[in-house]
C-alpha cells in the first residue's frame, strides 16, 4: 500500500478524517493541506495539523523532506534527451502551462507534447490542477 496519505479537504467528521486515522493506525505518514479557517471543509485538515496528527503540506518539497528523498534536479535534467532537457530546464525555473512552454522553448507542438508526456510518465514533472507543469 502507500507510504503516505494526503488529506486536501475534510470536514470535522468526514470520511477523509477516518481514512487519515486508519493511515495513522497503520503507521503511515499523513499530510494535510491547510485551509481557510472559516471553511467547514477545512476544519478537519486544520485540526489534523493543529494536533500534530498530520504533517503540514504546503508544497511537494514537504513530502520529499519527510521521506528523505533528495532532489537532484540539475543532475537528472542534464541526462535527459535534448527536447526533454529543454522543457525540464524551463520548468525548473518556475511552473508553466503548455502554452507558456510553447513560447518559452520554441519547440514544435508535437515535440513539446511528446516531451511533456515522457517527462510526466517518468516522474520528472507533474501537472497541477491549474494546468501548470512543474519539476518534481
Amino acid at each position: 500500500m502507500s507510504q503516505a496519505t494526503i488529506v486536501v479537504e475534510a470536514g470535522e467528521r468526514s470520511g477523509a478524517n477516518i481514512t487519515a486515522q486508519y493511515a495513522l493506525d497503520q503507521g503511515r505518514e499523513v499530510f494535510a493541506v491547510p485551509g481557510n479557517i472559516y471553511n467547514e471543509k477545512s476544519k478537519g485538515t486544520n485540526h489534523l495539523i493543529k494536533t500534530s496528527s498530520a504533517n503540514l503540506l504546503k508544497d511537494p518539497e514537504d513530502i520529499l523532506e519527510t521521506f528523505s528523498i533528495p532532489r537532484h534536479k540539475n543532475n537528472l535534467i542534464n541526462h535527459l534527451p535534448p527536447n526533454q532537457k529543454t522543457v525540464a530546464k524551463a520548468l525548473a525555473q518556475k511552473p508553466l502551462s503548455s502554452n507558456e512552454l510553447k513560447r518559452f522553448t520554441n519547440l514544435l507542438p508535437k515535440d513539446l507534447n511528446i516531451s511533456l508526456t515522457e517527462l510526466e510518465l517518468n516522474g520528472v514533472i507533474h501537472k497541477s490542477r491549474d494546468g501548470k507543469y512543474f519539476v518534481i
